[in-house]
Formats: structure tokens, C-alpha cells, sequence
């Protein structure tokens, strides 16, 4: 349930979404782009902001100078309210494409500056994100911009551990993780644990501004979820797109891909941890 205060402060800020890779994200970034929040125009298929994945999506973001972050958050946030992004922040930028940390190829870089540096398009009423990465970062950037509204996405553990997304466990497994030994799906198991409890503390921070979301519960109970989003974020969904976006959400089967030799050696932790969080590991 929202509280009061939440009642009450929903705004006009930005929106931020992210979550764990493979998390179900994509459907809520479709959620505020069907409610008239302007996500970004250089996107993937999975309707990540990829300025958002070239400024942000490093290891070395961790280490980053407060100043320096609120800086490139700063030329981020303009260029997606006013379609310009400030010229003197172009060689930061590319001293950025210039690490070796980064998994993309040059070409990816070359692109990615281009629609950020060149690209010009009419300032928007409202505008949003929506990156899986974003939960890394996103305590500090609810410090920076008070604005800020960011939803965590989260999803049933064990289809996080039988997905065959590995992006993030690649990058921020050593971060996150104190044991890097088990199996893959125990640490993809153990990753869900650590980014959660993060992400109930940043919510505890910033109660009115951080909203912890089920995945789930968007693909079957889709009307009183948008119903409870709008209300906190402050958008508005006609009945006649809700209705189009319900057809669009399809509740997956990962059950029948779970590794049940895997299911059955968790941890007993594990097994509570999830339990208390109205996940069944079984």
C-alpha cells in the first residue's frame, strides 16, 4: 500500500526502473512509455537507455567522485529533458569509451556518442529510464536528484537463477558476492539475495521515493499494479492502453526449466530469505 506521503509528493520528476537482468524490466519501461513518459530514443529491444548504459554501466561507476557522477548525471538528465547534451562533457565521454572495462565493441561506442552528441529532439514534459543497471547506483543518484523516482523490479529467485541472462552476474559478481565458488545457479541464487537486501535498504532511505515492484504481480494482477504505479509515479494510463498493454504481458514458464538437482541442494537461508519475501523455493 502507498503511503500518505507518497499520496501526496507523486510529481512530475523523473522515473528510473531497474532491477536484476532477466528481471521482467522491459515490461514496466512499455508501461511508462504507454503512459507518455518519454524513455529515451536510443534504445534496444529490451528497451534499455543505452546513453544511460554508456555514461553508467562500468565497474569502475563504484569509485566514481560524487561531483564527477553528479556532473555526467547532470548532462544525462538534460539531454533527456531538453534533447541536448552539453558539448563540454564530450571528451569525458569519450575518455569513458576509451576503457578497457567496457563489453561492448568500438562500433557500439561510436554509435552511442553519436545519438547523444548529435541527435536533437523537443523537450518533453516527463522523462524516464529504464536500464537494469540502475539499481547499482541508485542510492546515490535519489541523493543527487530529489526528483527522483526509482522502481526495482523484482522477480521469483529461482527464475532469475535459471535465466540465461548473465550479464550482470559478470560484471558485479565480484562486488557483490563474498564466495565465488558453487554452482552458477547458486550464485546467480546468492547475487538475487545481496541485490534485494540492497535494495529493501535503499527503499527504507527513501521510502517515498524508491518502490520495490513483483514482477508477478504486474502479469497477473496487471489493472491494481498500473493502478497503484500511476498513483505513486504520478502518470496516467487511459482504460483503452491498459487494455492493449495487459494483451502484451504473458506470465513465462520458467518453472518447467528449473534445474531441480540445483532446487534441491539451497540453502536453508536462502529458502527463508525468499520465503519472507512471498517466494516459494521448492
Amino acid at each position: 500500500m502507498r503511503s500518505e506521503f507518497q499520496e501526496k509528493q507523486a510529481g512530475d520528476g523523473p522515473i528510473a526502473v531497474g532491477g536484476i537482468g532477466g528481471g521482467g524490466t522491459r515490461i514496466f519501461a512499455d508501461f511508462l512509455r504507454r503512459c507518455g513518459v518519454y524513455i529515451g530514443s536510443d534504445l534496444n529491444t529490451p528497451l534499455d537507455n543505452l546513453w544511460f548504459t554508456l555514461l553508467f554501466k562500468r565497474r569502475s561507476v563504484l569509485a566514481e567522485d560524487q561531483r564527477d557522477l553528479a556532473t555526467l548525471y547532470a548532462g544525462f538528465a538534460e539531454k533527456m529533458a531538453t534533447g541536448r547534451f552539453p558539448p563540454g562533457l564530450k571528451r569525458k565521454v569519450e575518455r569513458l569509451a576509451m576503457r578497457s572495462e567496457h563489453e561492448h565493441p568500438p562500433e557500439w561506442f561510436a554509435e552511442r556518442s553519436r545519438t547523444l552528441f548529435e541527435t536533437h529532439e523537443p523537450a518533453v514534459a516527463r522523462w524516464g529510464w529504464k536500464e537494469p543497471n540502475t539499481h547499482i547506483l541508485a542510492e546515490r543518484l535519489l541523493e543527487l536528484d530529489r526528483r527522483l523516482r526509482y522502481v526495482h523490479v523484482v522477480r521469483h529467485p529461482l527464475d532469475i537463477a535459471s535465466s540465461s541472462n548473465n550479464n550482470q552476474l559478470r560484471l558485479w559478481g565480484e562486488v557483490f558476492l563474498d564466495d565465488a565458488s558453487g554452482s552458477h545457479f547458486a550464485r546467480k541464487l546468492d547475487y538475487w539475495c545481496k541485490v534485494q537486501t540492497t535494495a529493501e535498504a535503499v527503499r527504507d532511505r527513501f521510502p517515498e521515493r524508491c518502490i520495490i515492484v513483483r514482477y508477478e504481480d504486474m502479469v497477473t494482477h496487471t489493472e491494481a499494479s498500473a493502478t497503484f504505479l500511476s498513483s505513486v509515479l504520478g502518470v496516467r494510463l487511459s482504460p483503452e492502453a491498459l487494455a492493449d498493454y495487459r494483451g502484451t504481458l504473458t506470465p513465462p514458464d520458467f518453472a518447467s526449466r528449473w534445474d531441480q538437482e540445483e532446487v534441491s541442494r539451497m540453502s536453508a537461508a536462502d529458502i527463508r530469505f525468499a520465503s519472507a519475501r512471498g517466494y516459494v523455493l521448492a
